[in-house]
């Protein structure tokens, strides 16, 4: 199957390639939005089911989506486990029939993964989840303990839920990143951000940008804060508030649960919340591609699905009446893509670098100093 990027579909499981059958698919990984949770991931595939194909699929196997636009073709791809196999049989001959293999990623297994009276002794963010949670993990998947995080999230004796629960509350305690290709889910720490690679992923309307075909610039909306409610496991519940954007704006207010530790450590939080959010002029983004330009959109997911993966870019847009460019360093927070035989169509989500991290000097993501100016390390 074609779809101008050289995408292939492997059962991993089973050791069978099964590229030739695929009708189309739909991805999506991430989040849509900077405050959101970090959701599941999910890869739906159809295929040609006109002799019982499908039957070649059951729950928990492995499934690679690979981009083969490298001679090292096992290093850009993401896995999903099968959670459901849907069939639409056709009357008559069944020439038409198909099935639709429907899976979910790492964080998706993680949601159905209840653990019981779990230890969770004090520990920074991460290294707690590492911890605690490794053994829990799909076969073949790893949470590599790259970070530590730079939070400390409270003391839990008897943990009962859900990993993916307990990893969501320590990331929000922590800001930091959650990112998941290959076989992974990669926990990157706040204050581990400014050590990322350096970005080489520039998105424009024209070239020498990887180009876009629609760009959509979302003033901050469900992202306005101007006043926070910080709720933890050992603490009271903590506010902060913007009380210059309260009386220009009103008051636009958000609650988070955390595991911060102190009540220091909640009051930090509630006012970087705040401090970061409290500008309705801010903006978000949500990008469209197209395989059309099949390069580009190659260069892009090879950056993203590496192990090591580029989670940031430069975004160059013009407001309309206007020539001049205006240039945002952003994160990718999530994107979706859809393949068809003929056409591949990506939309990426975006926010601003400085809703991850306090701005860092020195850093090949936030800047670099003794410049002349303050300069990005492109």
């Amino acid at each position: 199957m074609g779809a101008q990027l050289d995408w292939s579909w492997r059962n991993s499981t089973t050791s069978s390639t099964f590229t030739s059958i695929v009708q189309n698919c739909s991805y999506t990984t991430g989040r849509p939005s900077a405050i959101d949770q970090w959701n599941p991931g999910q890869l739906s595939i159809t295929i040609t089911n006109t002799s019982d194909q499908a039957a070649g699929f059951t729950i928990n196997d492995k499934i690679r989506m690979r981009l083969e636009h490298d001679a090292f073709d096992n290093t850009y791809y993401h896995t999903f486990y099968v959670q459901e196999v849907s069939f639409n049989d056709q009357p008559g001959n069944q020439n038409g029939s198909t099935a639709t293999i429907i899976c979910t990623d790492v964080l998706g297994r993680l949601g159905r993964t209840n653990v019981f009276t779990k230890n969770m002794p004090q520990a920074r963010t991460i290294t707690q989840l590492t911890t605690a949670f490794t053994s829990d993990l799909p076969s073949g998947a790893t949470m590599p303990a790259t970070y530590t995080g730079t939070s400390i999230a409270s003391v839990n004796a008897s943990y009962t839920g859900t990993v993916a629960n307990r990893l969501n509350l320590n990331m929000v305690t922590e800001q930091g990143i959650v990112w998941q290709n290959q076989t992974q889910i990669l926990l990157i720490g706040r204050d581990d951000i400014a050590s990322l690679a350096t970005s080489t992923i520039s998105l424009g309307p024209e070239s020498p940008y990887y180009t876009y075909t629609n760009i959509k610039r979302i003033a901050l909306g469900t992202d306005f804060l101007n006043t926070s409610t910080v709720s933890t496991e050992v603490t009271a519940a903590v506010n902060s508030t913007d009380a210059a954007s309260v009386s220009t704006y009103g008051t636009y207010g958000g609650t988070l649960s955390t595991v911060d530790y102190t009540l220091t450590q909640a009051t930090g939080s509630a006012s970087w919340q705040v401090f970061s959010r409290s500008d309705p002029t801010s903006i978000v983004f949500s990008i469209d591609m197209t395989s059309a330009n099949s390069s580009n959109c190659a260069d892009v997911i090879k950056r993203l699905w590496k192990a090591s993966p580029e989670l940031f870019c430069f975004v160059f847009y013009r407001k309309p009446g206007s020539g001049t460019l205006i240039q945002y360093l952003c994160q990718f927070q999530g994107f979706s893509m859809y393949v068809t035989p003929a056409l591949t169509t990506f939309t990426f989500s975006l926010a601003p670098a400085s809703f991850t991290g306090v701005f860092t000097l020195n850093s090949n993501v936030f800047g670099v100093l003794n410049q002349n100016i303050l300069s990005f390390s492109w």
